[in-house]
């Protein structure tokens, strides 16, 4: 029980970072959002088939409308528009997806799925993809909590994601979505992880052991094999057991930036960076 105690002391990169209900690091601070009127997503799916074509364009068109009026608009200087001929609507679910605008020029696209499902209303992010040019600047740190309330304000029960595509890894652990199951972690970061710990003993070897480079190789490899023993060590579900977030903020300083440049990084960055896994976000 003692061991578990000690591989819990896991720090966050800011001291002030916001904490949930079970007392674990969360991503973002709340009261970010500005409330705007929105239809509930479930209001946008019908209740019973169409009679006939009629009733089918109806049904979309509100619902395309209704896709607008929600999500539409700008983001840390960039542009969503919901694509009109991509709204999709039937008794059981709405899809659509978008493109991300800088000026008169296509910098990224999302798409989005929604569903009733076993009595309960989910959703699935089914992609959220920015050129490289137009990272940095604040768009998914205000596009996706936006979206994210949309779900909860509806009622969604939870969200989930293929984390993975590019920098997907690294960004989703950021927003605080959780393990899927007990096998995600297992599969993707945790022989990461130990794969970058081994690779970081190596350089040691090789390096005046006096120099600050040694220095930010040790403080990463004590902040990795931190995590590491926690993974192979704690229960799955239990507070001690990292989630992507404490993983992706393993070995970053305070005040560290999280942009993607190679030259700004951190062991817990470089191994969710290029992980992929399954995640979701429950409300």
């Amino acid at each position: 029980m003692a061991l578990a105690v000690a591989r819990f002391a896991v720090k966050s990169f800011n001291p002030r970072q916001p904490r949930d209900r079970r007392g674990r690091w969360t991503s973002t601070p709340g009261g970010l959002l500005v409330p705007r009127d929105r239809p509930a997503i479930g209001d946008l799916i019908p209740a019973a088939p169409p009679a006939n074509r009629r009733e089918w364009s109806a049904n979309r068109q509100r619902a395309a409308e209704g896709v607008a009026q929600a999500v539409d608009g700008d983001y840390g200087g960039l542009r969503f528009t919901a694509y009109q001929p991509r709204v999709q609507v039937d008794q059981t679910k709405l899809a659509f997806a978008g493109h991300i605008t800088d000026g008169d020029k296509m910098v990224g696209e999302a798409a989005f799925e929604f569903e009733r499902r076993e009595g309960q209303l989910v959703a699935e992010f089914i992609l959220l993809s920015l050129d490289e040019k137009a990272q940095g600047r604040g768009f998914a740190g205000r596009f996706v909590p936006g979206m994210e309330q949309w779900c909860w304000d509806s009622g969604v029960a939870y969200i989930g994601l293929d984390a993975g595509l590019s920098g997907g890894g690294y960004t989703w652990a950021s927003f605080n979505y959780d393990w899927w199951d007990a096998d995600q972690a297992a599969r993707s970061v945790l022989p990461r992880l130990a794969v970058e710990v081994e690779g970081i003993e190596a350089m040691l070897d090789r390096i005046d052991p006096d120099s600050e480079r040694a220095d930010w190789l040790v403080e990463q490899g004590d902040a990795g094999r931190e995590v590491l023993d926690r993974l192979r060590g704690a229960q799955y579900g239990s507070a001690a057991y990292p989630t992507p977030y404490e993983v992706s903020q393993a070995g970053r300083r305070p005040g560290q930036p999280s942009t993607m440049k190679e030259d700004e990084w951190w062991i817990g960055k470089t191994v969710t960076r290029g992980s992929q896994w399954r995640g979701v976000k429950r409300r």
